[in-house]
């Protein structure tokens, strides 16, 4: 039973992410073969579920069309279906990120930032470069970095270091928006859904203040209409960064996103 609510809960997220809203779940039935009822005749094998998953939805009914339709997701790759299949797993976290921020559950403006731009983060390092030069290079460069530590250095400040060491090869947000802009370029023009180097500065800066709340940032952090933009600016391309691991083109996933009010300018 917990086979088939998992690969019903990959298939969830599938169609979630082609309707282009989070879809809750109410209830679920599996049936298998029949069986003979006394007297004769015959019933279907049937199990109910009561499930919820992902929450209540509150996401409005919308007349907008999805952003694939069975049909044209096949049409665009009849492998679609196996692919999905073969990522879901590595893809799970961003998706439930993602979907929690479309579910429209009244998060507050910060909490639906942050969210969102944790989806591309953890996108980035799932799917793209996870390092910035090769392991065992840095493993070198880790340890004469550590060496140049003052011997009267307090321990606080050498534990602090060598655990901020640890995570020094991986891509900052800045570095990783930048490599996903410039892979996207061709198909959606020179600034992708908006990202030009002012607004990577911007998601930055305001990633950084949310989540630190440091006074030297809160000049430079986006509140209110613009911190609605930034994140409304984020869906379109996690919408992007995710079907394209259907190996569907980029041009077919621009099209289809821009038949959707809020994404016809993409």
């Amino acid at each position: 039973l917990q086979w088939h609510i998992d690969r019903l809960a990959r298939l969830n997220r599938l169609v979630a992410l082609c309707t282009g809203r989070h879809l809750s779940w109410r209830s679920i039935w599996l049936s298998a073969g029949e069986r003979s009822l006394e007297g004769g005749g015959k019933v279907q094998n049937r199990i109910d579920v009561l499930v919820q998953l992902n929450g209540q939805s509150q996401t409005k009914r919308e007349n907008d069309p999805p952003i694939y339709s069975a049909k044209e997701l096949v049409a665009a790759n009849d492998q679609a279906m196996a692919r999905w299949f073969a990522v879901a797993d590595d893809l799970e976290p961003v998706i439930d990120l993602f979907f929690t921020v479309l579910s429209d559950r009244g998060l507050p403006l910060e909490a639906a930032f942050l969210l969102t731009a944790q989806a591309v983060e953890v996108h980035h390092r799932r799917t793209g470069a996870s390092v910035i030069i090769p392991a065992a290079d840095y493993d070198a460069m880790r340890e004469a970095m550590i060496a140049g530590i003052p011997d009267d250095a307090p321990a606080a400040m050498r534990e602090k270091l060598e655990g901020s060491l640890s995570f020094a090869n991986e891509p900052s947000l800045g570095q990783r928006l930048r490599a996903i802009v410039e892979r996207m370029s061709e198909d959606f023009g020179a600034r992708p859904f908006g990202f030009d180097p002012a607004r990577i500065r911007a998601a930055v800066n305001t990633r950084n203040y949310y989540t630190h709340y440091s006074p030297k940032l809160e000049t430079k952090a986006k509140t209110g209409l613009e911190l609605h933009e930034l994140t409304e600016a984020f869906k379109p391309l996690l919408f992007t960064l995710l079907l394209a691991e259907l190996q569907l083109p980029l041009t077919d996933i621009r099209r289809r996103l821009q038949r959707r009010r809020a994404f016809k300018d993409v």
